[in-house]
């Protein structure tokens, strides 16, 4: 596979707090395990505290064994938009496009902060980083109640923006189950007419060994590897 041939998978969630770094790493540990390189890289992390600690990043990295340091290329305090804790100093997205593009690797796990359309700088998003890298596009849920509506409104904003999708990705956040996941894997193949992949069960706290095995008993790890373009 040549430099121009590398694969960008983006991570996107339909809000914040779906799952996106445990679907993540479960995917990485998974990928590892079966003799696939896969470089994850959490372009922008914010909520880092005074400490500017990556915690998300750090984790992405020990999933795939690589070093921390540079799976993390911008870091902010604050947990909030990354257009909003930059302040004054906006982020130049023309170069963040090129340390991303310059990320070593042939095939680029990306996790986005937040949604699709998270802003990053004035006129530039997530949805923008992810169609500068040339990116299929991952959607990872909830399986709770309104999971319907932000996932299908994020399958139509990758369409109408003619981001490629990989799938979805249904992640239980929590121990109840109700009574709506029954349906929602149906509802949103026949409404987003895209793969519907999971649900990964609740696993908080679970070794990267657990999660990598959750990844491999519940998702088509073959299929999802062949949307992304890894194989």
């Amino acid at each position: 596979m040549v430099e121009s041939a590398r694969r960008y998978l983006f991570v996107t969630g339909t809000d914040t707090g779906v799952g996106k770094t445990t679907v993540s790493r479960a995917l990485l540990s998974a990928w590892r395990q079966q003799g696939l390189a896969v470089t994850p890289l959490k372009p922008i992390e914010t909520g880092c505290g005074d400490a500017l600690l990556a915690q998300d990043a750090a984790a992405l990295a020990a999933a795939a064994q690589v070093s921390a340091e540079a799976t993390c290329l911008l870091r902010y305090a604050a947990p909030v938009a990354p257009e909003a804790a930059a302040g004054v100093q906006a982020i130049d997205a023309a170069a963040l496009v090129a340390a991303c593009q310059a990320v070593a690797g042939r095939r680029v796990l990306v996790e986005g902060a937040g949604g699709l359309l998270v802003p990053i700088a004035p006129g530039f998003t997530m949805a923008d980083l992810a169609a500068q890298l040339g990116a299929t596009v991952l959607i990872v849920a909830r399986t709770r109640l309104g999971t319907l509506n932000h996932t299908l409104l994020t399958i139509a904003e990758c369409r109408r923006r003619d981001l490629p999708i990989a799938g979805v990705i249904l992640n239980r956040v929590e121990v109840a189950q109700g009574p709506e996941e029954n349906d929602n894997v149906r509802l949103l193949r026949d409404h987003g007419r895209v793969p519907i992949w999971g649900p990964l069960p609740f696993l908080p706290e679970a070794s990267l060994d657990a999660l990598g095995q959750a990844a491999a008993t519940y998702l088509p790890l073959a299929e999802l590897s062949r949307a992304a373009g890894f194989v």
